[in-house]
């Protein structure tokens, strides 16, 4: 045994030498490291707004184990998609000198950002103190699509990409309940991602957009959910990306603009040994959604402005309570309808009390693929007489789209039991003279001769005088200011009367010229400010005095009811217009629809002019 351990030790010894003295050679062959070349070039010198570009960065090297990333410029035409790289190494012996070449390319996907010719920038590499760089690249970028994609990309084994079955395998399905509903009524989107490929990256490219349309949000996706779904017989992970409630303002024929998503997938040949697939990015969007909206019937005066279902019901918080004990009544309307188009109901009592509207609550919930608004009003009610007490309200005029016919709907009184004693009604009070007690005093009399005979001067100091005279002057100073002041305010109100009409028609016109420039939100402003500077003129308030609930008493402040309506409503039509110009104007998708705001400037213009008349 110990022999055989020791010519063990004899043969390893030889050869652990000669493998120290080979990986010395090898060393010294390794020597010289350094980057043999460095460059980049895109696939497609022009390309569209479309289209994705690919820059390839290749780096060649010798010897070298290890390098840094190269480093990007500043690419204010371009963003960056996606990113790969793959590397290539050989060895080469010749003269006894063996040497290692290293090739690493690495793969951007640009998409354009705007139209123009862009300059790329050298690419850079930091190595032991040098630094290497590319050429610049230059890139012409065009509308549209330049190059056939199917042709010039490719996949792992080198077949092309088939875009139509592309479109097959990830799409964005919209599919409404109806095509073709009444104005106003509500109609339901939902837009659903269906995809049978890996998604590397997805982004919002453009949402759609619903011009003409009052909308109500219900949900928006933030993450990918991907649900099994089967859609005509395939597989599909599915996501829901919007649910959207739409109202049609008008009668006419919609064709919505899409949703439109930035999105990057992971291809994968057939080729089983293609493991890891290519990036492509392309944009998915949404298919085509035409909406007719047919005109309602002939509308009622009453008409609220709700077309669909709704329900209509009075509550309360308590059944039976003390006089001026404080309690709380709710009206609450729920439709499928734009319920914001009603004006906050009013509720009276059978007995003497009051009531105050103290709080409005909104809210929305889903039954049977139907979006149904909720509204809320809460009314605290203090009643001030004893015996049985109903609280009601006014009826409430929709259009029914199953009967199609208008229909009142009005909820049942809400009764309440009063205890306890009535609070009279106030007494006028009168004015009481004070009486004072009779008594009697005494008091010393003094020598009234001498009394008589003390000298009193008639004339006083001169500084009594004077202060007197100061006293008066300062009075009637401050007393012909005061009149000069208020004679001035009454002549600019009665100026302002006089000028209405010219100060609202100069705001007027601007509107108008802010419709020519296709600016329709200003010009909504400005129709607003106009008509309601013209009331505030003609009855001495200020343009911010001017609202909704109080345009009707104001006007018959200014005229009385004969004249109104002597030549129609044109305290309605200014009611109106000021009711639509709020609605435009805070309505979460705006309106570019042209005809409705010249109209509406046209029909202020007419009001206006009617009441000069009068």
């Amino acid at each position: 045994m110990f022999r055989l351990i020791k010519t063990g030790r004899t043969i390893l010894i030889p050869i652990f030498i000669g493998m120290v003295f080979y990986f010395m050679c090898v060393g010294a062959l390794y020597s010289e490291e350094r980057i043999v070349n460095l460059e980049a070039n895109v696939d497609h010198s022009e390309i569209g707004l479309l289209d994705m570009l690919t820059l390839t960065v290749t780096v060649n090297t010798e010897n070298v184990k290890s390098i840094s990333k190269p480093t990007l410029p500043k690419l204010d035409a371009f963003s960056v998609v996606n990113e790969s790289s793959s590397t290539r190494t050989s060895v080469s012996i010749l003269n006894g000198k063996t040497t290692r070449s290293r090739e690493l390319r690495i793969k951007y996907i640009l998409k354009p950002l705007k139209k123009g010719t862009f300059v790329i920038d050298p690419i850079i590499i930091q190595y032991k103190g040098e630094t290497y760089s590319t050429e610049p690249v230059t890139v012409k970028v065009v509308d549209g699509h330049v190059a056939d994609e199917a042709d010039v990309y490719m996949l792992d084994d080198g077949t092309p990409l088939d875009i139509e079955q592309l479109k097959t395998d990830i799409f964005i399905l919209v599919e409404p309940a109806e095509s073709e509903i009444y104005e106003g009524q509500q109609i339901l989107l939902t837009y659903i991602l269906y995809s049978r490929l890996d998604i590397d990256t997805i982004a919002l490219k453009q949402a759609p957009e619903f011009s003409g349309f009052y909308k109500e949000d219900i949900y928006n996706a933030t993450k990918l959910e991907n649900r099994r779904d089967t859609y005509n017989g395939q597989e599909y992970n599915t996501t829901l990306l919007k649910k959207v409630a739409l109202f049609p303002l008008r009668p006419g024929i919609y064709d919505l603009k899409p949703l439109v998503l930035d999105t990057t997938v992971i291809l994968k040949s057939d080729d089983p040994y293609g493991f890891f697939g290519r990036p492509y990015s392309f944009q998915v969007r949404s298919n085509d959604v035409i909406i007719k909206a047919n005109p309602l019937p002939e509308k009622e005066k009453d008409f609220t402005g709700v077309v669909g279902e709704l329900s209509f019901n009075l509550t309360g918080r308590d059944r039976s309570l003390e006089v001026g004990e404080a309690t709380a009544c709710y009206l609450v309307l729920k439709s499928t309808g734009n319920i914001g188009a009603i004006r906050t109901p009013e509720i009276y009592l059978s007995k003497r009390g009051r009531a105050y509207l103290s709080d409005t609550k909104t809210d929305m919930v889903e039954e049977e693929d139907k979006l149904y608004l909720i509204k809320k009003f809460e009314y605290t009610i203090i009643p001030e007489e004893n015996g049985t007490l109903f609280v009601d309200t006014n009826d409430i005029l929709y259009f029914d789209t199953v009967s199609k016919r208008y229909i009142y709907v009005s909820p049942d009184p809400y009764r309440m039991s009063i205890t306890g004693k009535s609070i009279a009604e106030e007494p006028i009070i009168k004015k009481q003279q004070r009486s004072t007690g009779r008594g009697s005093f005494s008091f010393i009399k003094g020598d009234i001769k001498r009394l008589m005979s003390r000298s009193q001067s008639f004339l006083k100091e001169p500084l009594y005088y004077l202060y007197h005279v100061l006293l008066l002057g300062w009075i009637g100073f401050f007393f012909i200011l005061k009149s000069k002041r208020e004679n001035l305010k009454r002549d600019a109100v009665a100026y302002k009367k006089v000028k209405a009409r010219n100060t609202a028609m100069q705001i007027l016109n601007e509107a108008k010229s802010r419709i020519e420039e296709n600016e329709f939100s200003n010009a909504i402003d400005h129709i607003y400010t106009g008509i309601t500077t013209y009331i505030a003129h003609k009855c001495g308030k200020t343009p911010q005095d001017i609202t909704i609930k109080n345009i009707r008493t104001i006007l018959a402040e200014i005229f009385s009811e004969e004249k109104f309506s002597a030549k129609g409503s044109d305290k309605e039509q200014i009611a109106s217009i000021i009711e639509r110009c709020i609605q435009y104007k805070f309505s979460s998708t705006g309106i570019d629809d042209e005809h409705i705001i010249r109209e509406l400037y046209e029909q202020s213009i007419s009001v206006i002019d009617s009441m000069e008349r009068k």
